[in-house]
């Protein structure tokens, strides 16, 4: 995928939501070569894992 001009690669993650488990460090595993590749390349990569609540009530404080 492009934006504007720029290659976009978006792998996301919604384990609770599907029937086979697949985390954030699975899709980092599988492109491990890209991103060490792209962080040598292309300094303003950015690879985010962030954890989130599994559901709304949980997230209230």
């Amino acid at each position: 995928m492009d934006w504007a001009g720029l290659p976009v690669n978006l792998d996301l993650a919604f384990s609770p939501e599907q029937r086979d488990k697949v985390y954030a460090q699975h899709l980092k595993r599988r492109r491990g070569a890209q991103l060490r590749r792209l962080s040598k390349d292309l300094p303003q990569s950015c690879v985010c894992d962030v954890a989130a609540a599994r559901s709304p009530e949980s997230a209230l404080p």
